[in-house]
């Protein structure tokens, strides 16, 4: 009895063993074929990927060709540009202790019957250096030190927001937007007010001093209550300078000489002027110092001689200012937009010539992108006969980059430099324009250029997969023969047997 069961449970380890191994083949046949499947999927995907690389590269190429292959380096850079901003962004972690987030109140007001305005206050935030105001998205004024301001560059029953950006050495913080409808009627137009706000990087809320910088440009920055007013700029000094630029529909304006000025002393006079009513006028004014460089003072210091530090007097050349012209400048094209492969329709006036001579001027244009590099320039000859008026047309290129453009005039009159500026948005053209989206040749470079990368990073991920599923199905195959049996010492040699 013993021995048949012994039998019998000898018979099933056997068939026990002989399915196992039945199990472990069946499982490796699956294995190799779900990795054959999945190698053909990674090589159909991979295929795929290729073709649709090469096919929106080709679409890429064709429009550009077709359009301006300029566009493929004004792309490309752009990319770049991007790139590196994103690295500088992640690299410059803002500092702890920024700007509170101020908390605006906007009150519609009238100035006694006369005419409405905004009283816009705020509460006062830790670690605050100065406040800027916006209004519907544009700058109103920059560089407050107070926390409450008055808007008089409103209309009736028009409805505002109102944003303040506080700014301090670790930053700037934004407020919530607050809206607010002016009132019905308030009677007359308010008395005409102008002020310079910021002088380069100094804030003249409570300053007192003369405002000293070592920039040849410096920026002046100010405000008005008379929306759109043209702001004339006297500046007389080492350089005299004759200037009018245009305050925006905030009454927002700022200025900064064409030419850099020589290290002196300066007064500076603005007039701000309705262009409703041109005899609603406002001056504001203010005397600022250009301090010499360090290393002009050394070089100056190495050049001079004692035989040189003789003092000579210089005879004071006559003002002219009373005998120059000035000159403005309009953007007649609708909201001063411009499209490009389009016209810059401009309307230029010449005023003030009472006592200027009759003769032949040279007038010079120069237009200037977002990042005041000159991107056009001409020059016209008029005669000047009074006050005249005429119109001006340039031709906007294609390859100018949409954005914020500055087009300038100016001449001179012995040591007077006259100008004017006017600032215009540049846009593109849509190509595609279908249920409320549109889209400009740029906008499909850039979105093409996009996807063709993707779709790169893609392919390269699909090539790794399959280099390294390649690695680990190389790895397990196990080649086992007699010479490979014998090599390890398995096996020995057998009598009479030869190699």
């Amino acid at each position: 009895m013993a021995f048949f069961v012994f039998v019998l449970l000898m018979i099933l380890s056997r068939e026990i063993g002989s399915i196992k191994k039945q199990m472990i083949k069946n499982r490796t046949t699956r294995k190799k074929t779900e990795e054959k499947k999945k190698s053909l999927w990674l090589k159909r995907m991979a295929q795929i990927n290729v073709f649709l690389i090469l096919s929106v590269f080709f679409i890429y190429l064709s429009v550009g060709i077709f359009f301006d292959s300029s566009f493929f380096k004004r792309d490309l850079l752009e990319k770049i540009g991007i790139v590196a901003g994103s690295s500088t962004t992640a690299l410059s972690v803002r500092v702890v202790g920024p700007p509170e987030k101020p908390v605006v109140t906007a009150t519609p007001m009238c100035d006694g019957a006369a005419s409405p305005f905004v009283k816009i206050t705020w509460n006062t935030t830790l670690d605050t250096d100065y406040y800027d105001i916006s209004r519907d998205g544009g700058p109103l004024v920059a560089g407050l030190a107070g926390t409450s301001h008055d808007d008089y560059a409103v209309s009736y029953s028009t409805l505002y927001s109102y944003l303040v950006t506080a700014f301090g050495p670790f930053g700037s913080t934004a407020s919530d937007p607050a809206l607010v409808t002016t009132t019905n009627d308030c009677g007359s137009l308010p008395v005409p007010s102008c002020v310079i706000t910021k002088f380069d990087k100094i804030n003249l809320a409570g300053y007192f001093n003369i405002p000293k910088t070592e920039n040849q440009h410096p920026k002046i920055y100010g405000t008005t209550n008379m929306p759109n007013a043209t702001i004339y700029v006297t500046l007389t000094g080492e350089a005299s300078v004759l200037g009018a630029t245009q305050a925006s529909s905030t009454g927002y304006w700022t200025w900064k000489p064409a030419h850099g000025l020589p290290p002196g002393s300066y007064h500076l006079l603005v007039s701000a002027v309705d262009i409703a009513n041109p005899a609603r006028t406002a001056d504001a004014s203010m005397d600022f110092k250009i301090n010499e460089k360090e290393d002009e003072k050394e070089k100056k210091k190495e050049k001079i001689t004692p035989s040189e530090e003789i003092i000579s007097i210089k005879p004071t050349p006559p003002k002219q200012e009373n005998e120059a012209f000035r000159l403005s400048i309009q953007v007649n094209n609708p909201n001063d937009t411009v499209y490009t492969s389009k016209d810059l329709r401009l309307r230029v006036s010449v005023s003030q010539t009472d006592k200027f001579p009759r003769q032949e001027q040279e007038l010079h244009y120069y237009i200037t992108d977002p990042n005041g590099k000159t991107v056009f320039e001409d020059t016209d000859n008029i005669f000047i006969d009074g006050d005249i008026d005429f119109d001006k047309t340039i031709m906007i290129s294609k390859l100018m980059k949409p954005g914020i453009y500055k087009i300038f005039i100016e001449s001179s009159y012995g040591d007077i430099l006259v100008t004017a500026d006017h600032s215009f948005l540049l846009k593109e053209i849509p190509i595609i324009s279908m249920g409320g989206v549109s889209l400009t040749l740029t906008e499909i470079m850039s979105k093409l250029s996009w996807i063709i990368a993707s779709l790169l990073l893609l392919f390269i991920i699909l090539i790794l997969m399959m280099i390294t599923e390649y690695l680990i199905y190389d790895r397990s195959l196990i080649h086992i023969t007699e010479k490979n049996l014998r090599d390890k010492g398995f096996i020995g040699k057998r009598k009479g047997v030869s190699r």
